[in-house]
């Protein structure tokens, strides 16, 4: 990505600095100030930084112009009445973290071996310090990307979460993201460190959604999560993002896996004018094992860009991945997978696959698996199919008595299955399939 201190996105900064100097004004402490010093490193680090054009071979597909194009207000002072959101992403036993507009609410009564504060709150315990430190001085002085920069500068209320040595927890801890809307467009930055100690097992979901409605401006959710996995860890991720029509979604997950560590992530991504997923496993031991598993329905002109990277390091590891889309109307599609094997990652089992349904003549999608293979022994495959539904399966079910419209819903629902059966638990699978089922409905997605 390119460094220019000029480009056509420079009023765009200088609106995101105004919101940073509004923000320095009411901080409190001496350590909330340090904390503070790294947040203004990384709004200085903008200055030198170019948002991205189809220029960049990264984002030759995705456009953000129009994402940048309005003034957006900080979201912080619109309230909620009711901080936990909508029932369609409530589950059974969950420990609750609603965030309203980037502000986290902390729950109390937490299960032995879990710990959830606030970033600032981190940071204040020796514990944390040093590994909230490494991960922001990486954002602050070697970070490319604009947007985890800017999340850096502008993160008001991050997350922290920590699972103690040995601890498992039977519970779902759900980060509830819901935009609470006025009468400007809002932009929050939510940001989340997961630290997952030896032995340790946790599901984390993440859910984001807003209301349904075609007056609402517009929303930009920037989020960033680091989450580190130590010996034998075990997380189970959820992801599931139901914004509004006008609403964009930003979203920079990396996982960083210590030997024997199990990562699985599971996204369904249903509503939001424009998302971009950058999802990032970065091998550290042997023996890791990596889920990435994604389920998309767009429609509109909805644009859904999934970029996946796998990084197989040492010896003994194994990934696995599916993506399924179905784009429909105008609706644009990107999958960009990359798995790379380095000359040390022998017996290295890794497996990618992406498959496309497309539902009108001006749906797009664009697909590129990648495998960039260093080492001799090893077994990896990749593939990418775009096509149609099978018209002799269309026939076949309407010969069983089905209309032509439930024929179509049912091999369409039936295409997503494939990824929403992994998902890992019936709560959450009976979720996706509600959100589904109900823009199917809506949106008369069955051409």
């Amino acid at each position: 990505m390119s460094t220019l201190t000029t480009d056509q996105f420079t009023d765009t900064r200088l609106y995101f600095r105004q919101h940073f100097e509004q923000y320095a004004l009411h901080l409190p402490g001496n350590t909330d100030q340090q904390l503070h010093q790294l947040r203004k490193t990384a709004m200085d680090r903008l200055d030198s930084l170019s948002f991205p054009t189809r220029r960049d071979e990264e984002w030759k597909y995705t456009s953000v112009t129009r994402l940048l194009q309005p003034h957006y207000a900080d979201g912080q002072s619109e309230v909620s009445n009711d901080p936990h959101g909508s029932e369609d992403f409530a589950f059974p036993d969950e420990i609750r973290v609603p965030i309203i507009n980037g502000i986290p609410h902390i729950p109390e009564n937490l299960p032995e071996g879990l710990s959830i504060f606030r970033i600032d709150e981190a940071y204040r315990t020796e514990k944390f310090r040093d590994t909230i430190n490494h991960w922001m001085k990486i954002w602050t002085t070697e970070e490319t990307d604009p947007f985890i920069v800017l999340n850096a500068a502008l993160a008001r209320g991050g997350v922290c979460v920590h699972v103690s040595k040995k601890a498992v927890i039977n519970q779902p801890v759900h980060m509830a993201c819901i935009n609470v809307s006025g009468a400007s467009p809002i932009a929050v930055h939510p940001q989340l460190f997961v630290i997952a100690e030896p032995h340790s097992e946790l599901t984390l979901i993440e859910s984001y959604q807003a209301e349904k409605d075609e007056s609402l401006p517009a929303a930009f959710y920037n989020v960033v999560n680091r989450l580190h996995l130590d010996q034998n860890a075990r997380i189970r991720h959820i992801k599931l993002q139901d914004g509004h029509d006008e609403a964009f979604h930003i979203n920079n997950t990396r996982a960083e896996q210590a030997r024997d560590s199990v990562y699985s992530h599971y996204a369904a991504e249903i509503g939001s004018r424009l998302v971009r997923n950058n999802l990032h496993a970065i091998h550290q031991g042997e023996g890791i094992h990596t889920d990435l598993y994604g389920a998309c329905l767009v429609s509109g002109k909805q644009h859904v860009d999934n970029h996946t990277f796998i990084d197989h390091a040492l010896p003994h590891c194994t990934s696995n991945e599916l993506y399924k889309n179905i784009i429909s109307d105008r609706g644009t599609g990107v999958f960009n997978g990359k798995v790379i094997v380095r000359q040390d990652a022998q017996k290295t089992n890794a497996f990618q696959q992406n498959s496309n349904l497309l539902l009108s003549d001006k749906a797009v999608m664009d697909s590129k698996p990648q495998l960039e293979i260093f080492a001799d022994d090893v077994k990896c495959s990749h593939g990418a199919t775009i096509g149609q539904l099978d018209e002799t399966a269309v026939f076949y079910l309407r010969s069983r008595g089905l209309s032509e419209h439930a024929a179509r819903r049912l091999l369409q629902v039936a295409f997503l299955g494939e990824v929403v059966d992994h998902f890992p638990s019936e709560a959450v699978q009976e979720a996706v399939e509600k959100l589904i089922g109900r823009k199917m409905k809506g949106e008369n997605i069955t051409h």
